[in-house]
């Protein structure tokens, strides 16, 4: 129950980061949540293979894991530092993939 609810609110909460924290063009607001749906979906067939091969407690930890890497690049990233450009127009891609899983 708490994975569902961390993917439902990443995928809400995420545009409203981009939109209004990060001031992205309109195009990322739609390709930002795109980047974590497919992430989810590509991680969806590796999590089988694993929770097949290693075990449900292996792969929900590495899958929360990777959540809360993705959190803690939202958290401590500096977004409007010196690489900010840089940041806001790739690294949000990468922790979109992370937080998507």
């Amino acid at each position: 129950m708490a994975t569902r609810m961390s993917v439902n609110l990443g995928q809400v909460f995420v545009s409203y980061f981009v939109q209004y924290s990060l001031w992205l063009p309109c195009n990322t607001v739609a390709t930002v949540p795109l980047t974590m749906f497919v992430s989810g979906l590509i991680c969806s067939f590796g999590i089988r293979l694993l929770n097949k091969h290693l075990g449900r407690q292996v792969s929900y930890a590495l899958s929360a894991l990777l959540t809360i890497a993705g959190a803690l690049m939202v958290l401590l990233v500096e977004w409007d530092g010196p690489n900010s450009e840089f940041h806001k127009n790739y690294l949000i891609y990468v922790v979109a993939a992370l937080l998507g899983r």
